[in-house]
């Protein structure tokens, strides 16, 4: 697994825990918004995972809303399927995933 900045991955085969640590309230920004991309083609490439788990650093705050006040530009260039915004890629794949 790559090393990200806005979460800690663990392996405890099959699954992945995936921990939100980002600012107070976890907000997915353009950073946290490519690294789950990456984090999701990891998955889907790794057969051996069957379980993928998220849970937060902060036990008061799971997740907030994505930062519609950040930079479009930061998105600009990540690869998506079918063209479609980074976010909702993100969902979609995330919806299909076998793990």
């Amino acid at each position: 697994m790559s090393a990200y900045t806005r979460f800690k991955v663990t392996r405890s085969s099959p699954s992945l825990w995936g921990s939100r640590s980002t600012i107070a309230i976890n907000l997915i920004d353009a950073v946290m918004m490519k690294e789950l991309l990456n984090l999701l083609t990891e998955i889907e490439r790794d057969k051996r995972v069957a379980v993928v788990l998220f849970d937060s650093a902060d036990p008061d705050f799971f997740l907030a809303h994505y930062d519609i006040a950040g930079d479009p530009a930061e998105l600009v260039g990540v690869e998506t399927t079918a063209g479609r915004h980074p976010f909702t890629d993100l969902h979609i794949r995330l919806s299909k995933s076998p793990a």
